[in-house]
């Protein structure tokens, strides 16, 4: 998890397996870093593209850390999509009216490009 002031950005890299184990540490190491923002001054990025599929045992926490993003009140929410198609749809059943709340690219570097992209129009109309 990183916290980048300059782009206001908050992004989250998850990759390998979701288990219980980690999500319980996923969960406070995310609640600090929101804790030292103001969200809705951030982009919230989620980059997922090594995630692999989770466990059904396991979607309690995903519900719960899929929930966490969206009371936060980021921005803007972004995800880099999934290389594994199984993982997008678990998500997507889990829980697809918040799941759809978010942008979809494929890769990080495209996200930078809009988050820019954004802040330079922004800063425009603010010394309008």
């Amino acid at each position: 998890m990183s916290v980048d002031c300059n782009n206001n950005t908050f992004t989250v890299e998850a990759s390998g397996l979701f288990n219980n184990e980690i999500a319980q540490e996923f969960i406070d190491e995310y609640n600090r870093h929101v804790k030292t923002i103001n969200p809705s001054d951030f982009y919230l990025i989620i980059n997922c593209k090594k995630l692999l599929p989770v466990p059904e045992d396991n979607y309690p926490y995903l519900r719960k850390v899929i929930k966490m993003y969206m009371e936060a009140n980021f921005n803007k929410r972004f995800c880099v999509v999934m290389d594994n198609s199984e993982l997008f749809s678990q998500l997507m059943q889990l829980d697809t009216s918040n799941f759809l709340r978010y942008i979809f690219y494929d890769s990080l570097d495209k996200i930078m490009e809009t988050i820019k992209h954004e802040n330079n129009i922004e800063s425009t109309l603010k010394g309008i």
